[in-house]
């Protein structure tokens, strides 16, 4: 009986050490704000909307945009054409060159 009382006590005092902390109103309060659902939520939401803000900001700013470019032919390809096309006499040929550039994708146009 002396031993189950002992250990009955030592139950009861080991329990009271791991008893919850105190808190007071104000720390309830924020502990509560702090893990709201609502209010992580709406947190996150202006958050979005301040992102949001920024793009509408930066879509009235200047774009800027740089390109390079790095040809290791150094000639330009010529083609010959018969003189005919052009009015030209049957046996002479125009050399030309011609380029083309074209933007594939432009999305703000």
């Amino acid at each position: 009986m002396n031993r189950s009382f002992i250990f009955v006590i030592s139950l009861l005092l080991t329990s009271l050490g791991w008893s919850q902390q105190a808190l007071s109103l104000t720390d309830a309060v924020s502990e509560g704000l702090q893990n709201n659902r609502a209010m992580v939520n709406a947190n996150y939401d202006i958050q979005i909307a301040r992102e949001r803000q920024w793009e509408t900001i930066a879509s009235g700013l200047p774009q800027i945009s740089a390109s390079a470019a790095y040809n290791k032919d150094l000639e330009q390809r010529t083609s010959i054409v018969p003189g005919a096309y052009f009015g030209g006499s049957p046996g002479e040929y125009f050399p030309f060159n011609l380029a083309l550039n074209k933007v594939l994708m432009h999305p703000h146009a």
